[in-house]
Formats: C-alpha cells, sequence, structure tokens
C-alpha cells in the first residue's frame, strides 16, 4: 500500500511522473490512497484577490498561484477534478475503487467546533453519509481516490 495524503501530487510539480511513480513500486494487487486539492474548491482561493484570468486558467489548466501563500514559497498548484484524477489513475495502471470529497459537511458548519462527542459523532455520520455523492464532490477542499494495481 501506498499512502499519498496531505497533496503531494497537486504540489509536486509534474503529478504525471510522481503518480507513475507511486504505481512503479506498488505490487500487483497493491493499493494506492491519495489526496489532492479539489479545483472547484480552490476557486474559493481566487474569490477576493484575483481576476478572471486566475479563474480561467484555473478551470482550464487545474493550475493555480494561491494567492494567500508567502511570497517566497508562491508556486503553482494543480488542483483536479474527479473526472481528471479518475483518469490519470486509470492511465497509470490503477482500477479506481473510491473518490470521496473530504471533507464535505462539517468545515462549513459552526457546530464543528463543538466538543460534545455526540454532536462530532452526528458530524462523522453525515461526513460519512454524503462524501461519495458526486453532487458534494465540490464542497469538499480535497478529493481523496483509491486505486489497486492491475
Amino acid at each position: 500500500m501506498v499512502l499519498c495524503e496531505g497533496d503531494p501530487l497537486s504540489y509536486c510539480g509534474d503529478h504525471v511522473t510522481a503518480l507513475r511513480e507511486l504505481v512503479r513500486v506498488l505490487e500487483p494487487g497493491g493499493a494506492l490512497v491519495a489526496s489532492v486539492d479539489n479545483r472547484a474548491a480552490a476557486l474559493r482561493w481566487l474569490e477576493e484577490n484575483e481576476g478572471i484570468a486566475a479563474a480561467e486558467e484555473l478551470l482550464a489548466s487545474g493550475f493555480v498561484i494561491p494567492p494567500a501563500a508567502p511570497a517566497g514559497i508562491r508556486f503553482p498548484v494543480h488542483a483536479f477534478t474527479p473526472e481528471e484524477l479518475r483518469g490519470l489513475f486509470e492511465q497509470a495502471g490503477l482500477d479506481v475503487l473510491r473518490i470521496i470529497g473530504k471533507p464535505v459537511v462539517a468545515h462549513r458548519l459552526a457546530c464543528a467546533r463543538s466538543t460534545d462527542p455526540q454532536t462530532q459523532r452526528r458530524l462523522l455520520e453525515l461526513e460519512l453519509r454524503y462524501c461519495d455523492d458526486p453532487v458534494f464532490y465540490p464542497w469538499g477542499g480535497h478529493l481523496e481516490i483509491v486505486g489497486r494495481k492491475r
């Protein structure tokens, strides 16, 4: 199994080569779990500071330089669509088992800051109920994908 969490495919600069290397080290039947930045959610990065050209570039190519990044570490980040991510995994020799948005519900609710165990349990139940639903993918700041090597 290979875990690729924390969005390294979004930040590495060449996600196709990086994914190819992750798949190369997997044995047949091995699983790859990866999280990436979500293109729909990345539009929020551009809400206040950037113009239409930055939004057009993000939507067309997936690349954006987050305006909130400190000046010394500003570099293009690749934000994925679920379809693009699925295609990359399939082209790399993986069967896609699951794609989810994460998180899709809890981060939008003030009660997510609650320390009440029952509230936290209910939030988790909502998250698990809706994270698989493609309608809610755009709500997630990230996408997570699981693939199995053929």
